[in-house]
């Protein structure tokens, strides 16, 4: 088959600082042998290069309330299917329209209050597009089984769950493991509010009584304000010598960070799915996290990680009780990678986006 994979999102995408899923997902297609291209938007010049055997193309276009609006028939009409994202986006309405034999939409949101950019986007997409969607028969893949539910909440009957995958290739040179004396905890993202950095540092402080010489390293980026706000609490909260700022890091700085870690704290309000969490538990750190879009797939509550009530307490209680339990710490390393290998590199998932696709 020839797929297209396209994401209409009016964004740059940056590889070496993001897994980016077309990509993973193109590449596993390709050594099934088929024929896979992806479509990016650009505000640059256009370009096109290859990877491996994907072609990937950059195009500029119109752009609509961040969404892409492509002027590339002819890549669209050479494919045997076509892979868009989202039922929002007016480029995958408009591409259900023209080519609804041929269309498969890969669907991450789950909530329309999480982020307040997304709640027009959507209240178009249930009044205009999903009566599209449902009169023909439109196939969607669903990143998650919130993201399932969502979408059959609006009588969308053709939902298949199969999740996100990973390209481990960053990740299959990590430096050896090091063995710490005190815990290594790790955070890779978005300064903001919805990730709850306050949080972090409120269950490090609470930590921080039981293992003095913890570490914490931050890796991202946010507003000025948000970043001085958590300045600030490091330092009211006496974390000064604990924590480690490292800003936006590269793909290929994660994997040393990865091989540091003994834990990989995420408490987000609302995910849609969190490639962070797949990168972690491959390179076995354990994660602490929220139940939101990625976690209600990968994570078993005390075996591969954690799903701690919301308190700074319980979760410095799991980091302290499993780092003192080296026999437990190490089966929920081996646990959480073994759940990435077995079934959430795009090699294991990309057999079922072709069923889906040949359905």
């Amino acid at each position: 088959m020839k797929i297209l994979l396209v994401r209409s999102t009016a964004n740059e995408l940056r590889s070496e600082s993001y897994n980016v899923q077309e990509i993973g997902l193109a590449k596993a297609l390709s050594s099934l042998g088929h024929e896979c291209s992806v479509l990016f938007w650009t505000k640059g010049r256009a370009s096109e290069e290859k990877i491996g055997n994907v072609r990937v193309y950059r195009r500029r276009a119109f752009a609509l309330l961040g969404c892409a609006l492509f002027d590339e028939d002819d890549l669209m009409r050479q494919a045997d299917i076509i892979q868009a994202n989202e039922y929002s986006q007016a480029e995958s309405f408009r591409l259900v329209g023209r080519y609804p034999q041929k269309m498969v939409l890969y669907h991450g949101p789950y909530s329309t209050k999480a982020d307040g950019r997304y709640r027009p986007l959507a209240a178009i997409a249930d009044k205009l597009y999903v009566p599209r969607y449902i009169r023909r028969n439109t196939k969607f893949i669903a990143k998650s089984p919130l993201a399932a539910s969502f979408l059959r909440q609006r009588k969308i009957e053709r939902v298949f769950p199969l999740g996100v995958g990973l390209d481990e290739t960053p990740f299959l040179s990590l430096p050896a493991r090091k063995s710490n004396s005190s815990p290594h905890l790790l955070y890779v993202g978005s300064l903001q509010k919805r990730r709850n950095i306050p949080f972090i540092l409120q269950t490090a402080a609470v930590l921080k009584a039981h293992y003095p010489d913890f570490t914490l390293t931050l890796c991202g980026a946010g507003k000025p304000d948000y970043e001085e706000a958590c300045a600030e609490l490091i330092r009211k909260l006496g974390l000064g010598d604990r924590v480690i700022r490292r800003g936006k890091v590269t793909q290929a700085e994660l994997s040393s960070l990865y091989a540091e870690s003994d834990f990989f704290l995420l408490p987000t309000s609302y995910e849609i799915f969190g490639m962070v969490l797949l990168e972690s538990m491959y390179c076995g750190v354990v994660p602490i996290t929220t139940y939101a879009g990625g976690s209600a797939m990968l994570v078993r509550d005390g075996e591969n990680g954690f799903l701690p009530p919301f308190t700074p307490e319980a979760w410095a209680e799991r980091i302290a009780a499993t780092f003192a339990d080296e026999k437990k710490l190490l089966a929920m390393r081996q646990a959480a990678k073994s759940t990435v290998e077995n079934g959430f590199l795009w090699q294991k998932l990309a057999p079922s986006f072709v069923k889906v696709y040949e359905c």
